[in-house]
């Protein structure tokens, strides 16, 4: 029987090339692409393997493996780490792998610019190269990379800062990161500037007035978000309305695409924007709950910068009402 009859057409078209090599003496081992009969791809590692009589070549042994599945997975996960980059690796917080000996593994475009250095020599570097200008800093960093080794459990910390005569606030996420065996190898940091979230809060809390209608208006929704239109606090009517509407909890450093419908969360956020430019506005909806609502945007300032952004939105159905039967009549 011919080989062409045992391989099918296909494979001994793509295999007629290796044969010869194969019957030269040389052993081959390669990987091909096939397409199945019902259309699909067929991923294959072909070994061929010279069998020698009497030190004469007399045929070749061919071994077929099908890694299909194996290069589907692989693929897919490609396909999950290009996606993971491109979160990483667009995301303002600063995210960087240290290794037990406090060794940078990896970091992303964030955390890059701000140590003002290049891909390459990141992965070169020591977190003595990254804070050894602040001894007190770079001693509590390995402490807590050290702890995360110790208990391989994670922990969230918040830390404030002198930096150039600035106090900076930040918040830290740091995470126990396993290999395939699940041994822990290194240990992940998300670090996030908070500072002008901070200063938000701290002037909100200064503003008896604020304070005031935050306690005293249970029928308006009062909230503040800082300047990169995260939420920092509000009401407990803003609160009930989340909740209701959305059952979400709306928790402190949440964008407004994460507590409410997208259309809502762009219509903020364009309004936001104009407030962070120092343009106030004011403008009328109707909610989720069938409501209509008029809802002001004041920027929040601090030492001549503008920090956050207030909103009061009211409840105007009544008055929509009134001036449409004025309408009418």
């Amino acid at each position: 029987m011919h080989a062409r009859d045992v391989l099918g057409h296909q494979r001994y078209n793509k295999l007629r090339p290796l044969l010869d090599q194969a019957f030269s003496g040389e052993r081959i081992k390669e990987e091909l692409h096939f397409t199945r009969e019902n259309g699909l791809p067929q991923h294959c590692v072909v070994d061929l393997v010279p069998h020698r009589d009497a030190g004469r070549i007399a045929g070749v042994i061919i071994l077929i493996s099908d890694i299909t599945d194996r290069r589907i997975m692989e693929e897919r996960l490609q396909a999950s780490e290009e996606r993971f980059r491109a979160i990483v690796e667009s995301t303002s917080d600063s995210i960087i792998v240290w290794d037990r000996h406090y060794n940078c593994l990896y970091a992303n475009r964030a955390a890059i610019e701000q140590w003002g250095t290049t891909r390459d020599r990141a992965l070169a570097m020591t977190i003595s190269d990254v804070l050894g200008h602040r001894p007190d800093i770079m001693q509590l960093w390995t402490d807590r990379i050290d702890q995360v080794f110790a208990t391989e459990q994670g922990t969230t910390l918040m830390d404030k800062h002198s930096l150039d005569g600035k106090m900076t606030h930040s918040e830290s996420v740091l995470s126990p990161i396993t290999n395939a065996a699940g041994h822990m190898f290194a240990v992940g940091v998300i670090h996030r500037d908070i500072t002008a979230r901070r200063e938000a809060e701290e002037a909100l809390h200064k503003s008896e007035a604020t304070l005031d209608a935050l306690i005293n208006s249970p029928l308006d929704f009062i909230w503040l978000v800082d300047n990169e239109m995260r939420f920092i606090t509000g009401n407990d009517a803003f609160a009930a309305y989340i909740l209701t509407q959305y059952a979400i909890v709306v928790r402190p450093g949440m964008l407004p695409e994460e507590y409410v419908d997208p259309a809502t969360a762009t219509q903020w956020q364009a309004h936001f924007a104009e407030a962070l430019e120092g343009r106030p506005s004011t403008f009328e909806g109707r909610g989720m709950d069938g409501r209509d609502y008029m809802s002001t945007i004041q920027p929040v300032h601090a030492n001549g910068e503008i920090i956050g952004i207030s909103v009061f939105s009211r409840d105007v159905t009544a008055r929509q009402e009134l001036v449409t039967e004025l309408k009418r009549y």
